[in-house]
């Protein structure tokens, strides 16, 4: 952890929280980070069980207490697709964390909603971070009214909606990006997509089934693919596509080919 980390008022809520001493909850949340790198990368700890999250970092009492408490100090964040992911984990993890996603060509898991009781953002991009990324609120929030909240596992269903919307979009978004032959200009494809309300999946994965396959599109055939953001925003996947080729014309004309031939000496 950085230096002050261990003053901080969040990590102070969750000492509250848990009845723990500072740097026990310290420790907790450094292992909390070690096991999410090794066994959820993205940062979707919510794929396993309250009791396998503490089982993993080795935390000895009541795994509801634990994850309730996680969500309450905003260490966590509700997600509907995956349940829980660490909080704000893509802004703040390591080099080593992104680029080993990077080869992967995986991207975090990112609930993120904004605080809709003060409109403050979710990060204090000033606070003491731990050496794996995991953020900090706003120092002005005090551990006695963190260690309040913690006492109550529950989150406003405003902010779980929120939550939710944002985290399955990400999900849908990485479908796409797998899908789409061209990686390119990332953060423009997702706020292109981000406009998109709802992201018609389906229908896109359906088009590019095709549309990967026109001469146009083909490297071999010297063809260009369209920039992800510019297909999204062009909505290309409206596009129809071709009539199905005989003899170089179309199945319109099909009932002409055999005089065709003939006039081409075939």
């Amino acid at each position: 952890m950085k230096h002050g980390t261990i003053r901080h008022p969040k990590l102070l809520a969750l000492a509250t929280a848990l009845d723990m001493r500072p740097f026990e909850a310290l420790g907790l949340l450094e292992a909390l980070l070690d096991w999410t790198y090794d066994y959820a990368i993205r940062g979707d700890v919510g794929r396993f069980s309250d009791a396998d999250i503490a089982q993993g970092i080795g935390y000895p009492g009541d795994a509801t207490r634990l994850i309730a408490s996680l969500v309450a100090t905003r260490w966590l964040d509700r997600c509907a697709t995956v349940r829980l992911v660490v909080h704000d984990l893509n802004e703040h993890a390591t080099w080593t964390w992104k680029r080993s996603l990077q080869r992967r060509e995986l991207e975090f898991a990112r609930p993120a909603p904004p605080r809709l009781d003060t409109g403050a953002p979710l990060t204090n991009r000033g606070a003491p971070l731990s050496n794996r990324g995991a953020p900090m609120v706003d120092p002005s929030a005090s551990a006695s009214a963190s260690a309040s909240a913690s006492a109550s596992a529950s989150t406003s269903t405003s902010d779980l909606s929120l939550a939710s919307l944002a985290c399955a979009s990400t999900t849908e978004f990485d479908e796409f990006w797998k899908a789409y032959p061209r990686h390119v200009d990332k953060q423009k494809a997702r706020k292109a997509w981000a406009k998109l309300r709802p992201p018609p999946l389906k229908a896109i994965l359906e088009a590019l089934a095709w549309q990967r396959e026109l001469p146009e599109w083909r490297k071999e055939h010297g063809g260009f693919v369209p920039y992800p953001a510019t297909y999204l925003n062009g909505r290309r996947w409206e596009d129809e596509p071709p009539e199905p080729q005989l003899f170089g014309v179309t199945t319109r004309t099909a009932g002409n080919a055999e005089a065709i031939k003939k006039g081409l000496g075939l």
